[in-house]
């Protein structure tokens, strides 16, 4: 799976790549075949995968295999080899890797892609995994501390990372940082809150479950049967969401009463659109995102639209501090509501993990909307954009230009 990344930072060449596939997976992985992509005119991208069983695997079918992924991303010119050892391995057991990384290496060449280097990592260290062209197969067995130079100790990310996952058994599980983070489901007592909150929202309205099951598959943009004024006070329905998107932290979150009367606002597209660019940039996002959907043949409020700024196009990249809250209060809202009221803020949650560049975690939450509507439009469009490759234009922008938009 592809994912992105911010700028290289200052470091050495090789262990800034190794820390960049770190920053894109999330954590530093274990048993683990990993290619750092540069891509031109795009973010760099990483691909991982689990490291073939056997004593001394050779790897010509996973070399194979990564070489038709690599040449499916957009963009990809070069390819960087990173093996990750198992926790069982220590350095000198390592070596037992080089026929794998020379497998992988023979083939993407052989597809024109460059590799400009490769390498290993175990227990915190890495080595140059190069050898001369010309080795025979024991000289590049025991090349495993690299042609060029001996283990060297690689560097604790900014981001906190260098935690293998089994690392993690023993904290608590950090839904910003490492891999997917699951949402813990409902008990049976919430449960039942939920659906009383439910029904007094469908009587009080005067619909069903099957209108409130199909309500908000829409894309920006397109037309969904609940999206009109007499459902719901857009204004004050914002609101109410910039107050708890706004809260002090370790203010107590919402009850589940009103989480439910949340999610239920979200079935309602211009709701959902404007909470969404809210999440991301703030108050003052979402008002421009009514603005274009009450007022969509004026100008002056410039571009893109919403649905412009969903697929990417803009260099200002959203606010670290509301994102993050963002995220915390809609799996919240998520873990108390019934499922039939969870696809919009799960897809919200992809998109706002897609915008700070987890793409991992984002599918994560799409398998999720697929599961509980497979229907649904903007999980698809979502999806689809994923699966292409699609990168946000303000990944690694250097500049925070004017609101949502480029100058």
């Amino acid at each position: 799976m592809t994912t992105l990344s911010a700028p290289l930072r200052a470091a050495h060449a090789s262990s800034a790549s190794l820390l960049d596939v770190e920053a894109l997976l999330g954590y530093r992985p274990v048993a683990s075949v990993a290619l750092y992509l540069r891509r031109r005119r795009k973010p760099p991208a990483a691909l991982r995968v689990d490291l073939p069983l056997g004593p001394s695997p050779d790897g010509e079918e996973l070399a194979r295999a990564l070489t038709g992924l690599v040449a499916r991303v957009p963009g990809a010119g070069s390819a960087e080899i990173a093996v990750f050892g198992r926790e069982s391995d220590d350095r000198a057991s390592m070596r037992r890797y080089a026929p794998l990384v020379r497998a992988i290496r023979a083939r993407l060449a052989a597809a024109g892609f460059e590799v400009p280097r490769a390498h290993f990592v175990v227990g915190g260290h890495w080595a140059d995994a190069d050898a001369d062209a010309d080795a025979d197969a024991d000289a590049d067995a025991d090349a495993v501390a690299g042609a060029r130079g001996s283990w060297r100790r690689l560097p604790v990310a900014a981001s906190g990372g260098g935690v293998a996952p089994s690392e993690l058994a023993g904290h608590p599980p950090d839904a910003h940082h490492g891999p997917f983070v699951p949402i813990a489901p409902a008990s049976e007592a919430r449960r039942a809150r939920s659906m009383a909150a439910l029904g007094v929202l469908t009587n009080a309205l005067g619909l069903d479950h099957s209108e409130e099951a199909a309500g908000g598959r829409d894309v920006p943009g397109g037309d969904d049967s609940l999206a009109h004024p007499s459902e719901v006070d857009i204004v004050e329905t914002l609101l109410r969401w910039n107050a708890v998107l706004t809260v002090e932290p370790g203010s107590p979150p919402p009850s589940d009463a009103r989480s439910v009367a949340l999610l239920w606002s979200l079935r309602h597209r211009v709701v959902r659109d404007c909470v969404l660019m809210m999440c991301a940039w703030g108050f003052d996002a979402g008002v421009i995102a009514l603005h274009e959907a009450t007022e969509p043949d004026e100008s002056a409020i410039g571009a893109p639209a919403v649905y412009d700024t969903f697929l990417g196009v803009g260099r200002r990249p959203p606010t670290p501090g509301a994102l993050r809250s963002a995220i915390d209060l809609l799996r919240h809202l998520v873990s108390c509501a019934p499922e039939s009221m969870a696809t919009p803020a799960l897809t919200m949650l992809a998109w706002l993990e897609w915008a700070r560049g987890r793409g991992s975690v984002a599918d994560a939450y799409l398998e999720e909307c697929r599961r509980l509507d497979p229907d649904y439009r903007l999980a698809l469009l979502l999806q689809a954009m994923i699966g292409h490759g699609f990168v946000p234009e303000w990944m690694g922008a250097d500049s925070a230009p004017t609101l949502c938009r480029p100058q």
